[in-house]
């Protein structure tokens, strides 16, 4: 008789554990359960707020500008840049100045690549290369200076012209002697109209203009200063001419180039060599052209009657992704994360890459810079002599 008590207890214990395991795991169902819950509850919390419709803003910060110049802006970090002829400055999103470097300049043009930043003066012979902590290397030229383009490590590619002739030098980050020279006679070569270089610093595109038999034709330059060009002649690994115009061209990251026609795009990989991967052709002219690392886009005239414009976005691939008819008054546009941007002095429309006008309204003051500050529905808007932060808001119906 004890000997079946003792299995007894036994039977009963086991039969206590797996009660309570089978409790246990009702109890990690139920909060897998929850979980998942308040996970699809924030993705379409998330996703309807990306997708929200807004009509009018309210100011949360007002932020006072230095100086007297209202200068120009681009992106820089998660801030901007802003440059005239006295200086450049990098200014964080709630308005705080990260560095500046002073100078005098007549008509500076500026070229932003991660940390990076170029200044010159366009028709002089004076540019700046600086670096995130705003330490700056001046560096003098022979020739005056036509055009600039930074890579993410600070080297620069500087078009120069003398009147006759035509120099593409490439400078380091903190170097004052150039170590490419591209030199091009313009009777015979051609004039240049754009140059483009690559995130690494190690490839080049050009467009040039030049006369063929009386007529006008573009050709399309490709070097490479890596290991691979130095088996070609100066580094000139490709070569092609066009009867369109090609007034841009643009790495959309380290080996995919676009060249924007005056009647399409081409898009050519470039590894190596270039290869062509997309041929576009337009038939109404193109008025406006943006991209970044994933998107091209156009915005040309309208030849129908519903809309003044015509918006249209591709993937790298050549896909369509977006083309769409809107009559938004601008002088600006840009693409910014999932965001087309438009604005003009006194107005602002933002589209989400899928179409939809994310945010539409009127400024009672000019705007010479927009951009999203650190949260979706938070922008910073920069006038003559301030910075506004706004958050975007539902207009009372």
């Amino acid at each position: 008789m004890e000997k079946i008590k003792k299995v007894n207890l036994r039977s009963e214990e086991e039969a206590k554990k797996k009660k309570q395991k089978k409790k246990k795991n009702v109890l990690v169902l139920i909060l897998v359960a929850a979980v998942s819950v308040l996970g699809i509850a924030s993705i379409f919390y998330i996703q309807n707020k990306k997708n929200q419709s807004y009509q009018a803003f309210e100011v949360i910060n007002t932020i006072d500008l230095t100086g007297t110049d209202t200068g120009r802006y681009m992106c820089y970090k998660s801030g901007m840049l802003k440059y005239s002829r006295d200086g450049v400055e990098a200014i964080s999103a709630d308005g705080k100045v990260l560095w500046n470097v002073a100078y005098n300049m007549k008509d500076p043009i500026a070229d932003v690549n991660g940390s990076y930043v170029a200044v010159a003066d366009r028709g002089a012979k004076t540019l700046y290369i600086i670096d995130g902590s705003g330490t700056a290397n001046e560096i003098s030229l022979l020739y005056s200076i036509v055009d600039i383009d930074v890579a993410a490590q600070g080297i620069t590619a500087v078009l120069t012209n003398n009147g006759t002739e035509d120099h593409i030098y490439l400078y380091g980050a903190d170097t004052k002697d150039a170590y490419v020279d591209i030199n091009t006679k313009t009777e015979s070569d051609g004039y240049p109209v754009d140059i483009a270089l690559s995130n690494d610093g190690t490839k080049l595109v050009t467009s040039y203009l030049a006369m063929n038999q009386d007529e006008v034709v573009t050709w399309l330059s490709f070097y490479n200063f890596s290991e691979v060009g130095k088996n070609y002649i100066d580094n000139l690994v490709g070569s092609y001419s066009f009867e369109s115009i090609i007034p841009e061209v643009k790495f959309l990251s380290n080996d995919l180039v676009c060249a924007y026609r005056d009647d399409g795009f081409l898009l050519y990989s470039m590894k190596e060599n270039p290869s062509v991967l997309v041929n576009e052709t337009f038939t109404d002219e193109v008025v406006s052209v943006f991209s970044d690392a994933s998107h091209i886009g156009f915005i040309s005239k309208n030849s129908g009657q519903d809309a003044k414009y015509q918006l249209k976005l591709y993937n790298t691939s050549g896909k369509v992704l977006l083309n769409k008819g809107i009559n938004t008054a601008y002088e600006t546009v840009y693409i910014s994360g999932q965001e087309i941007v438009m604005y003009d002095k006194l107005e602002c429309s933002i589209y989400t890459i899928t179409g939809e006008l994310k945010f539409y309204s009127e400024f009672q003051k000019n705007a010479n810079f927009v951009f999203n500050g650190s949260e979706s529905d938070r922008y910073v808007v920069v006038g003559d002599e301030s910075m506004d932060i706004i958050r975007l808001i539902q207009k009372e119906k």
